[in-house]
């Protein structure tokens, strides 16, 4: 065989194997699409925190959707962020780097809207950023606390000194935020209330494609400035990923 077909066939394996893994949601009758909020239109958190409560009450009321979200990334290949931080138990060494993971934020909605399970301890709520909590997946548990309890452990974030200690109270199961391909090393969700950038999630009753027209529409309702961006279904999200060179 000439290495060109060899390159071939070994890229259709790599394909195969990789649409064999889970991405870790629930993606079928899921539809998303991105809405930027303006520095000057929304210049103060209660200003974009109040137009995400409006956007979450006039997308569940659209016919056909069952449920609605807001997130800061999308999987297998769009995480908001990776973040440092500091264990409360497992301090970081003077001169050495801080642990880094993804951090995904999320309404309360979200776990629900994709279907990710709660493993124990509780999710996340209204309260939750002034709480200061958070929801970790299990391989975030098992990296930093293989074999021993992850509720209620604490750290800061962003190697602030003086912040307030974050709370770990739920865990939930694993999501290929960065890649179909890539290893797991832990993810933590945090709220999203008032940031400027968010993708929505609609959960369909039916097929979600049906539903882009309509969410198109109620976004320019909200605000006539706003347009929906990057909209594509949960399946095509995947499929998208497998195809990328």
């Amino acid at each position: 065989a000439t290495p060109l077909i060899v390159a071939a066939v070994l890229v259709m394996l790599s394909l195969d194997r990789l649409s064999q893994v889970s991405v870790g949601i629930d993606t079928e009758r899921v539809l998303t699409g991105g809405v930027s909020l303006s520095g000057t239109a929304y210049a103060r958190d209660a200003d974009r925190q109040a137009f995400w409560d409006r956007a979450i009450d006039r997308l569940a009321a659209l016919p056909g959707v069952e449920s609605v979200a807001l997130a800061d990334s999308r999987p297998p290949a769009d995480s908001g962020n990776r973040n440092n931080f500091d264990l409360e138990d497992r301090p970081t060494p003077a001169g050495q780097n801080q642990p880094v993971c993804t951090w995904v934020a999320v309404s309360p909605q979200f776990f629900q809207t994709v279907g990710l399970p709660l493993d124990r301890g509780r999710l996340l709520d209204e309260f939750s950023l002034r709480d200061d909590v958070v929801v970790v997946d299990r391989a975030w548990a098992n990296r930093f606390f293989p074999g021993e309890e992850v509720l209620g452990r604490r750290f800061r974030s962003g190697g602030c000194t003086s912040c307030p200690w974050t709370t770990v109270v739920g865990v939930v199961g694993n999501v290929k935020w960065t890649g179909l391909d890539a290893t797991e090393d832990g993810t933590v969700y945090w709220p999203h209330v008032d940031r400027p950038n968010a993708y929505v999630v609609l959960r369909a009753a039916g097929d979600p494609s049906l539903l882009t027209t309509a969410l198109r529409g109620a976004v320019r309702e909200l605000d006539p400035s706003l347009a929906l961006s990057n909209v594509a279904t949960g399946d095509d999200l995947v499929a998208g990923s497998l195809s990328a060179p």
